[in-house]
């Protein structure tokens, strides 16, 4: 007898877990804020970007700074249970993610190293 294999017949966690970090820097000092939600929204748009040959992780700038100086960033990322950055092996990979969690690809642009998805909600 096994106990606590994983396989096959158990369930997949339907929540997606995202993390947003907001960076502000102010007078040459610099704060950052995380926070933890989970999607619930009938559309969402994020992108997936390589991190190395084997690697990629999915996530969307939300504000992007105006100053090198004074400025304020915040991007949003897909995280496992622990916060931690969920990595993907490939796009289909990240694709059955979405998929499995009742989401499906209604729009893509492909680029060098990121992919940018627009998904929908599965009635």
């Amino acid at each position: 007898m096994v106990l606590g294999s994983c396989n096959e017949n158990q369930k997949v966690s339907k929540t997606i877990t995202l993390m947003t970090t907001i960076t502000t820097q102010k007078n040459g000092k610099r704060t950052t804020q995380d926070s933890i939600s989970y999607l619930n929204s009938t559309f969402f748009q994020i992108g997936l970007y390589k991190i190395d040959s084997d690697s990629y992780h999915a996530e969307i700038g939300i504000e992007k700074p105006k100053s090198a100086d004074n400025f304020r960033v915040s991007y949003m990322r897909i995280i496992n249970h622990d916060s931690t950055i969920l990595p993907f092996q490939n796009p289909p990979e990240f694709l059955e993610f979405m998929k499995a969690r009742g989401y499906v690809m209604i729009h893509q642009r492909k680029f060098d190293l990121y992919r940018d998805y627009v998904f929908a909600k599965i009635r």
